[in-house]
């Protein structure tokens, strides 16, 4: 996604609206790729305060994540602000992206840390999903398994007997 600011860099107070889409397949990350389902959408504005350019806009996409708790793939929407400063100069504030010597400007790697970092934590199927057995694997969320909690750390078996008395 590469932005052509010449018709506003060298004029302060000047507006460039901004409206594109971008098909990314993957993303890589530390925990492997990141399938996209859906190409970045991106609609903003790019001004010229007179000290930098700022990008103010809305970026949308669909992931591929996988849920936490049965491994079953989850389609993810992300929506996410974007505001940003580019300037050729330096300047002393401290989020602000170099501007290269051309009139050009690649958003791909800003968009691409943006999505990275909004990727939610804890992803889940289902709020009700119940995960793999821990000793066989099956997917409890289809069905049952014939293993028993039997593997309890000895520290805990005391706690076993922590409802007795209810039942």
């Amino acid at each position: 996604m590469i932005v052509n600011v010449s018709k506003i860099i060298k004029v302060p107070d000047s507006i460039m609206e901004l409206s594109f889409e971008e098909k990314i397949d993957f993303i890589e990350s530390s925990f492997g790729k990141i399938k996209l389902l859906k190409p970045i959408h991106f609609t903003g504005k790019m001004v010229n305060d007179g000290k930098a350019l700022c990008l103010n806009g809305f970026l949308s996409t669909v992931l591929e994540l996988y849920c936490d708790r049965c491994t079953k793939p989850v389609e993810t929407s992300l929506s996410i602000n974007i505001k940003e400063k580019f300037s050729s100069e330096s300047i002393d504030e401290e989020e602000i992206h170099k501007v290269n010597s051309g009139s050009e400007i690649d958003l791909t790697p800003m968009f691409i840390d943006a999505i990275l970092l909004n990727i939610p934590m804890k992803t889940v199927c289902d709020t009700q999903c119940k995960g793999l057995c821990p000793q066989c694997g099956q997917n409890l969320n289809e069905g049952t398994c014939d293993c028993k909690d039997s593997n309890i750390d000895p520290r805990f078996t005391v706690l076993r007997t922590f409802f007795k008395d209810s039942e």
